[in-house]
């Protein structure tokens, strides 16, 4: 199986990343190329990974920026990001973004391959709003006691079967 990651841009990938989903990105991806899958990362150019990185910035934006004074600058690199997702997205079986919000419009912008989408923050009631306005987007929650919950992780998301075909579980 082929995988497109998008990673953040604040921080690099990285086993010691000070970003939450950096770190768990280079635990996934290393764990998937150990399960035969070809992983592609886009992220920052100085992010350490298993997977074939494309950088779409050469640091992250944290330092590039001198620190967290860097918000609503972001927008135009997560633009460039996606861009280059869709540009690749042929190349793979899936495109899994990790970068919240802004990568929900691969849903819309693609029919093959499929996007997957692990929101790793709280959803709030206009996230919740759009995914169910949004029909291509549905597939990335679920509702549970009236609230919109999506998967936690990736592992809870993709089951690899004993037949060595992946099938979702969520």
């Amino acid at each position: 199986m082929r995988i497109l990651h998008l990673a953040p841009l604040w921080f690099p990938v990285a086993q010691d990343s000070l970003g939450g989903v950096e770190t768990f990105l280079t635990h996934l991806t290393r764990a998937l190329e150990e399960l035969g899958c070809c992983t592609t990362l886009i992220a920052t150019g100085d992010s350490q990974t298993a997977a074939e990185l494309v950088p779409v910035v050469p640091l992250n934006l944290c330092a590039q920026m001198g620190g967290w004074d860097c918000r609503g600058v972001c927008v135009y690199y997560q633009q460039q990001q996606l861009l280059v997702a869709l540009q690749r997205a042929s190349e793979f079986d899936v495109v899994h973004s990790h970068v919240g919000w802004g990568g929900y419009v691969l849903s819309g912008a693609l029919s093959r391959p499929p996007a997957l989408h692990t929101q790793h923050s709280p959803v709030y009631g206009d996230q919740q709003w759009f995914v169910f306005e949004h029909p291509a987007s549905r597939s990335l929650a679920r509702r549970r006691s009236g609230g919109l919950t999506t998967t936690p992780s990736c592992s809870s998301t993709f089951a690899h079967s004993s037949a060595g075909s992946w099938k979702t579980t969520a």
